[in-house]
């Protein structure tokens, strides 16, 4: 049985070598979940009224104002009900993976601590600017948001079950998701809840407008390969009986192919995973790029529909 290059020995050596790629790629992301998850169990002992925790973390922009600046971070980790911790944490195992394996773990893990303090920060700005009504809450939401978002600028033509039953391109959930939200604002229902997933949201779509990074060299502007951007992708993988090359898709034009920052040619696309195998043998796949993850990213998932 074939194998993708993620699964490659001289990948996986350089991928173990740094807590960057922990958990053969899902180090922030189990994280994230396992965090969660304990904090959900923990909320719920004695009950949500005499719980500690809950009492202790739940956001509230007039106690944040007051000093109690940790209310902008705890809030990620609480969560209402059982459905409430699902869904946040559906969306940062299925989005935050891929998102991880362009941007890096330790720059996902930022941007969803970030995104997510960013979002109560927002709400606690304009209630004391006297825009947004007092209120409170918890969940996970605007880091979630953000995840959405910048994994629907990614990949927009993502097919995904809506209610595990209808298949839909992910930016239409991404859009309802900012949809909903809106018209919570205009009804003036839980504006707080609203307010906080909009800044996520916004957020990501800048992040991904500007190519921002917060990690490493933060000044210098990414630039996303082909495999991370809201085209198809150029190749495909054929087999060939002589030869295990990758061939530019029937129909694709070389104009069309350099537009999408693609390879033009099946010997440039292989030399370029070459190159960058080369320098994760050599100095270990925590010197990696964005845009070198990316590369390897897709012609892992390139390999692996081959051996199907």
């Amino acid at each position: 049985m074939g194998m993708g290059i993620m699964d490659r020995d001289y990948y996986a050596e350089g991928r173990k070598a740094s807590w960057d790629r922990g958990w053969g790629g899902w180090g922030v992301v189990i994280g994230i979940i396992v965090v969660t998850s304990v904090a959900f169990l923990l909320q719920h002992v004695g009950g949500a009224g005499r719980n500690p925790l809950l009492a202790w973390g739940y956001f509230e922009a007039r106690r944040v104002l007051s000093g109690e600046v940790w209310r902008l971070v705890t809030p990620l980790v609480l969560h209402y009900s059982i459905w409430h911790v699902f869904a946040n944490m559906l969306v940062v195992y299925w989005a935050g993976s891929r998102l991880s394996a362009i941007h890096g773990q330790v720059e996902y893990g930022v941007y969803y601590a970030l995104t997510g303090v960013l979002g109560y920060a927002g709400a606690t700005g304009l209630t004391a600017l006297g825009v947004l009504p007092a209120g409170v809450g918890i969940g996970a939401n605007p880091a979630v948001a953000a995840s959405l978002v910048l994994f629907a600028c990614h990949f927009p033509r993502q097919q995904v079950l809506l209610l595990f039953l209808l298949p839909v391109p992910v930016w239409s959930i991404a859009l309802l998701y900012v949809v909903v939200d809106l018209l919570i604002m205009l009804g003036g229902g839980w504006q707080t809840t609203a307010v906080v997933d909009l800044v996520g949201a916004g957020f990501g779509m800048l992040y991904y407008r500007y190519s921002w990074h917060l990690t490493g060299r933060w000044w210098v502007p990414r630039r996303y390969p082909a495999s991370s951007q809201s085209v198809r992708p150029a190749l495909r993988v054929t087999t060939p009986r002589d030869s295990d090359s990758l061939l530019l898709e029937s129909g694709t034009t070389e104009e069309s192919a350099v537009a999408a920052g693609g390879p033009s040619t099946p010997v440039d696309f292989e030399a370029e995973v070459d190159r960058v195998l080369a320098k994760v043998s050599q100095y270990g796949q925590a010197s990696l790029t964005a845009e070198e993850r990316a590369i390897l990213f897709q012609a892992s998932e390139l390999y692996k529909k081959r051996r199907r």
